[in-house]
């Protein structure tokens, strides 16, 4: 049965440096490889990211690219010169190996390393690719002749599975062929048999890790839809599919799509939106099934020029796995402002009462507060000012408000249309407004009458 992973897929490749380039002592023995044992140098090798992965990808059958992308890192060292790919150890420079031969056999593949060495291999998080069988020819190779001891060793999570004992130049080539099975911890160990490690030229030849298609779990989401619209101060929920991804907190977060210039030479701003769902909790099935919210929480840009763009990335223990392109728009409330009575009338040094309406649609979750300014009115010598506070709900506000005309008024039967730039609590509001314009105002016919 495949087995489920407890962190981020990662993988490890670890190569012990062998006794040979540290000895300190005085002479080597009689016919030693060219390279001097005795200068008490340090010649172990650290490989890159890259080279450690290129090494590990070389035995792994069937992992891709993206396997390295959601975690899987490898690192490297080996005691004597670099690890040689395809080629036998040879010797401190890179390259200098030759085709890798285990008693007159040649072999296109493998790694030539040099005891005491170990490959370590460890994935944790993601349930692996299916990484059933590793298999090598095992041995020292030719270019030592019959010197040289070893022992060669297989280890999956803790557990032995394979044991060479002492092999040396002479000794006669053994295969390796173990199951793995979606295993988390794998270790490829050469030991120096414990003598020295004078000779120790071991070859992995024809070394492989058989993997199926790492596509099939490649992790992925797939969202309900591609595109979204929220109202402004509101939210929008998007369901999202996730496929092949471990148990544990998965992190979210939301990023617009770089700047395009727009042909009319003003710059192009983003819809101010925010992903609430920021971190979920999966159980690590197979597919699992997510709200993610998104919020429009505050006046942001105009919104009918604001870029609509956007990518959801996914990471887990902070790596990113996926990103998701998604188009969001944010919408303006749908707002209506009138006066009931739209109509008012009176008399020089009268005060009469009219009331300010704004409909809501889609109504809020809050009541916003409502207010006018003070208007003065010439043409029909009156004022208008808030008779009190604002009521209301989420979705409509009351403002009550008096119309006094002047006690000098003299200008009869003339009336005018009178407009109310109205401020809308966090909404919006202003004669200025750059997002609602005339849904903020209201307009008040108001006569003198004799």
């Amino acid at each position: 049965m495949k087995r489920v992973l407890t962190a981020v897929l990662g993988a490890s490749l670890l190569l012990a440096g062998c006794g040979q380039q540290s000895s300190t002592s005085a002479t080597a023995p009689s016919g030693a490889p060219v390279a001097t044992y005795g200068d008490g140098l340090d010649h172990s090798w650290t490989a890159s990211t890259a080279e450690g992965q290129r090494l590990y990808a070389a035995l792994s059958q069937g992992l891709k690219s993206q396997d390295f992308n959601i975690g899987l890192s490898v690192t490297a060292t080996s005691g004597w010169g670099p690890i040689e790919l395809n080629t036998s150890n040879g010797e401190t420079p890179a390259g200098d190996g030759k085709p890798i031969t285990l008693n007159g056999k040649v072999y296109s593949t493998g790694l030539g390393l040099h005891a005491n060495s170990e490959i370590h291999v460890h994935a944790t998080n993601l349930e692996t690719p299916a990484c059933t069988r590793f298999t090598a020819d095992v041995g020292l190779d030719d270019e030592v002749g019959d010197k040289g001891s070893v022992v060669f060793q297989v280890f999956a999570d803790g557990v032995k599975l394979f044991d060479s004992g002492v092999m040396t130049g002479a000794s006669a080539t053994q295969h390796v062929d173990v199951g793995i099975g979606n295993k988390s911890d794998l270790r490829f160990v050469v030991t120096d048999a414990g003598d020295n490690d004078y000779y120790d030229h071991a070859d992995w030849a024809g070394a492989a890790i058989t993997c199926a298609s790492a596509s099939q779990n490649t992790p992925s989401v797939a969202l309900n839809t591609s595109t979204l619209a929220v109202y402004h101060l509101h939210t929008g929920t998007i369901k999202a599919t996730f496929k092949n991804y471990p148990a544990g907190p998965v992190a979210l977060r939301l990023v617009p799509d770089p700047f395009v210039q727009p042909s009319t030479g003003n710059a192009q701003r983003y819809p101010n939106l925010a992903l609430q769902t920021t971190q979920i909790a999966l159980t690590g099935a197979k597919e699992e099934t997510r709200d993610l919210v998104i919020s429009a929480p505050q006046q942001g840009v105009t919104f009918a020029d604001a870029l609509s763009g956007f990518h959801i990335i996914t990471s887990v223990n902070g790596v990113d796995v996926e990103s998701i392109p998604v188009t969001l728009t944010e919408v303006p409330l749908k707002l209506h402002a009138y006066f009931t009575p739209d109509s008012v009338s009176g008399k020089p040094g009268e005060t009469v009462q009219t009331t300010l309406h704004m409909d809501i649609d889609p109504p809020l979750s809050f009541t916003p507060s409502m207010s006018v300014g003070i208007y003065v009115s010439s043409s029909v010598d009156a004022y208008f000012y808030s008779a009190g506070t604002s009521t209301g709900n989420g979705s409509a506000v009351d403002l009550p408000i008096s119309v006094k005309f002047r006690d000098t008024a003299t200008n009869y039967n003339y009336a005018s249309n009178i407009d109310f730039f109205i401020n809308l609590g966090s909404v919006g509001g202003g004669s200025r407004d750059p997002y609602y314009g005339g849904a903020l105002r209201a307009t008040l016919n108001v006569k003198l009458v004799e």
